[in-house]
């Protein structure tokens, strides 16, 4: 006997073969050729290769791969959020300058829509 919303007897997997496996990414491939030998008679990885390439066009100037660099190293800058005069972001509710008992809910338009309303196209 099945009870509503459990299609399933007690006890019994409703997935028995479990997730099936996902195919290769391309990710996986590029990890691979990554870790491979640069070439027949150099010991470096091709991911070793490809960051002395990185490094020496950094050194050469190369804006891109200073930038690439520093981001992967350091980690990027963080972008900062500021108000008007650079203060907080200040969030307007409809209720703040009224004297109510009980507050609205808030407003929010998003792309002229309001309340879940979608726009006409």
């Amino acid at each position: 006997m099945t009870i509503r919303g459990r299609p399933f007897q007690k006890g019994q997997s409703g997935n028995p073969r479990g997730r099936p496996k996902r195919g290769a990414a391309l990710t996986d491939f590029a990890r691979w050729a990554v870790l491979q030998t640069a070439g027949p008679d150099d010991r470096r990885t091709r991911g070793q290769a490809l960051a002395e390439a990185l490094v020496s066009k950094a050194i050469e100037g190369d804006v891109t791969a200073i930038k690439l660099l520093f981001d992967r190293l350091d980690g990027p800058v963080p972008q900062v959020l500021t108000g008007e005069g650079g203060g907080p972001i200040r969030i307007a509710w409809p209720w703040e300058d009224a004297a109510v008992a009980e507050p609205p809910d808030p407003i929010i338009t998003v792309n002229g829509a309001t309340h879940g309303e979608l726009p006409a196209p």
